[in-house]
């Protein structure tokens, strides 16, 4: 009853956050992207002690490509993510795609264990989860004891049932916390800016980062979606949780090690040893890790996905876990579609927030009517947040596709370049497509009235969501 009331009063605050700061102004992806012009003419790729040759470039490029056509796709598109991050692309990393929690907690699990150093943690939601017996509570504890330094940022509002209990014992055992974004009264009027992040980093060298949250709901082994089972599940509850990480080994981990300590409360002191070692070449995927931020007007990946779509030739696949799309991100995938691209869209019709599902849906008529392939999965929540783009230009990461991710949260993506990932995302996307309902126009025009009614006046706090 008591964290009830808890719930009400910080709901209240987030509400009188939303009213007091509004609705963050949208970026202006045309003016960055102008911006980035300059910054777009030479390739640049970070290798292992330097930085490659034009002539290197090239022949990285065509390798990672099976034409000339695909290899002036790739290196039209990695300019343009250059030119916004002002990041290079990194070289030299091996990379696994992870699907749903059991096989990102059990690479979660492994690589902490394997811990020598240290452990650093940025988590939207963090709870005790377990795997195979052991808590997390229990594992970095034991590290702890080991001597490894564990830290860990979590984000006050994704993370507002979080037992205090669990946080003593760690705090105890000596691990380093760092709240973002504290829910109070001083914090009011930045109350709705969120730490969205979801990454790990072990000594340096390993890093596993995407849409999974530390969070029990994925524990749930549910008797509808991943059994095949031909019942649909009630609720969000009822439902497995269907999501997408990517772990990482090499010199990409660095730059995600810098993200984590820009985040870092600068009143706690930490050790820092060890955490960027001497990188090795660990396998032959380039990567342009992006950390986007509200702050000083850094909507990196949001400029750089609508860029990607604006630039894509022959197809993008994509899925959202909330589906919010801003003017410009719609217009983008209208316009490609119409330019010849194929573009399939695999959404949620099962989600913890069903306001987000009426918002998307208002949608569709639209882009239907344009070539758009949309699909729906019922069976499972989707929570993944990947997109391909002519199958040589990837993304996980944290952002979804809406307002929320644009303006409002820190959020982490990691673009993949090449057909080794690119691949078997569509690989997983053709095996979502199996499980989901494709929504025909036509038919979409009958649905009941009242769900029209829905959709539109839903539209009224799309940017709230």
């Amino acid at each position: 009853m008591v964290r009830q009331h808890v719930v009400n009063i910080f709901s209240l605050l987030l509400l009188s956050g939303l009213l007091l700061s509004g609705c963050q102004t949208i970026p202006d992806t045309q003016t960055i992207i102008e911006d980035a012009e300059p910054h777009t003419q030479d390739l640049e790729i970070k290798g292992i002690n330097k930085n490659f040759s034009s002539a290197g470039v090239d022949k990285a490029i065509n390798r990672l490509a099976d034409s000339d056509e695909d290899a002036a796709l790739l290196e039209k598109q990695l300019k343009i993510t250059q030119g916004i991050s002002n990041q290079p692309l990194i070289a030299g990393n091996d990379t696994e795609l992870l699907f749903d929690g059991e096989h990102t907690f059990k690479a979660i699990f492994e690589a902490a264990n394997s811990a020598k150093s240290h452990i650093n943690l940025e988590y939207f939601i963090f709870e005790n989860i377990e795997y195979e017996n052991e808590t997390l509570e229990q594992l970095l504890i034991k590290k702890r004891n080991e001597g490894v330094r564990v830290n860990v940022i979590y984000d006050a509002f994704g993370s507002l049932n979080i037992s205090r209990t669990f946080l003593d014992n760690l705090k105890n055992a000596g691990v380093k916390l760092t709240e973002y974004s504290s829910i109070d009264l001083e914090n009011i009027h930045d109350v709705n800016h969120r730490d969205h992040r979801k990454m790990l980093i072990v000594d340096g060298k390993v890093a596993i980062v995407g849409g999974v949250n530390l969070s029990s709901t994925y524990q749930s082994k549910s008797l509808f979606g991943s059994s095949g089972a031909s019942k649909q599940p009630k609720n969000a509850q009822e439902a497995y949780w269907r999501d997408t990480d990517l772990q990482i080994k090499g010199p990409a981990v660095a730059a995600l090690q810098t993200l984590f300590l820009e985040h870092w409360d600068t009143n706690q002191v930490i050790d820092q040893q060890d955490f960027f070692p001497k990188q090795e070449k660990m396998g032959n995927e380039f990567i342009h890790v992006i950390g986007s931020s509200p702050k000083d007007d850094k909507h990196y990946f949001y400029a750089t996905l609508v860029a990607a779509i604006d630039n894509a030739a022959k197809k993008i696949v994509m899925n959202s876990a909330y589906f919010v799309p801003t003017k410009d991100q719609k217009k983008s995938l209208i316009e490609a579609s119409k330019r010849g691209a194929k573009v399939e869209l695999i959404l949620p019709g099962l989600s913890d927030s069903t306001v987000s599902i009426y918002v998307q849906r208002s949608h569709y008529e639209d882009m239907l009517k344009s070539g758009i392939d949309i699909y729906e999965m019922n069976a499972e929540v989707l929570h993944a947040k990947t997109i391909s783009v002519d199958g040589v230009w990837s993304v996980v990461g944290s952002s979804n596709f809406d307002y929320r991710s644009a303006t409002l949260n820190e959020e982490v993506d990691v673009v993949v370049l090449g057909k080794k990932t690119a691949n078997q995302l569509d690989a997983k996307f053709a095996k979502d497509i199996e499980k989901a309902k494709k929504i025909q126009l036509q038919e979409w025009k009958k649905r009941p009235f009242l769900e029209k009614v829905k959709e539109r006046f839903s539209r009224i706090i799309e940017k709230l969501l």
